[in-house]
């Protein structure tokens, strides 16, 4: 008879974790990848706040959310909104459409084909330019320079954005740059790995107590 109870406990287990990736799935709108680690420093606002919840940090794992309103900085500044410390949207775009690593940068602004872009050096734009193509103008909060003009990407087209970025697993991500990503190791600080280590603890914390009240719901079923 103890197949049985393994058939329990198999399928509580299951249906937890089924429950947890549907959710994920659900709300970032069947996205592929629902997740993306960050590996560098581009999203900092300065170096006091690496690490610091809301900000986004190397090690970070960030949820790309399908959406079709991303909101620019230069529209935010006008109503308040704010994401990640800065006005605006942070989106996850395919750079220059072409498969490779997603970018996880703050759109500033959109410009249609042929607008004339002004140079705006609080901005990053230190150079004038007429817009060859429809779609946005990025930047990462602690680059001087907007992609467009600092090599990684021309203007975004809607259909290379993945998302945008919502929520935040900080310092989770250290683990896949650990087996993945060494060469950016180097961005990271050592407090983070301190941080890293108790967030694992209190996750394992966690877990035990999950997997207690599964073994006491699948003690109850089996009664």
């Amino acid at each position: 008879m103890n197949w049985k109870h393994a058939l329990v406990d198999l399928g509580i287990t299951l249906l937890a974790v089924g429950i947890i990736f549907g959710g994920v799935y659900a709300y970032t709108g069947g996205v592929y990848p629902p997740i993306v680690v960050v590996v560098s420093n581009s999203m900092l606002h300065n170096d006091t706040n690496v690490g610091e919840l809301g900000i986004i940090s190397p090690g970070d794992i960030v949820l790309v959310k399908r959406t079709d309103n991303i909101v620019t900085k230069m529209n935010a500044t006008n109503t308040g909104y704010k994401t990640y410390g800065d006005y605006g949207d942070v989106i996850i775009y395919r750079p220059d459409g072409e498969d490779v690593t997603p970018v996880i940068h703050r759109a500033l602004m959109w410009v249609e084909e042929g607008q004339w872009v002004e140079r705006n050096e609080t901005l990053g734009i230190y150079r004038s330019f007429r817009a060859g193509a429809s779609g946005f103008v990025t930047k990462g909060d602690n680059n001087n320079v907007i992609d467009q003009q600092g090599g990684i990407s021309s203007l975004v087209r809607e259909d290379w954005v993945l998302g945008v970025a919502r929520g935040e697993l900080p310092w989770l991500g250290l683990i896949s740059m650990l087996v993945r990503d060494r060469t950016n190791l180097s961005n990271v600080q050592p407090i983070m790995w301190v941080f890293m280590i108790l967030e694992l603890a209190a996750i394992f914390i966690i877990l035990d107590l999950m997997d207690k009240a599964i073994d006491r719901l699948a003690k109850r079923l089996r009664a």
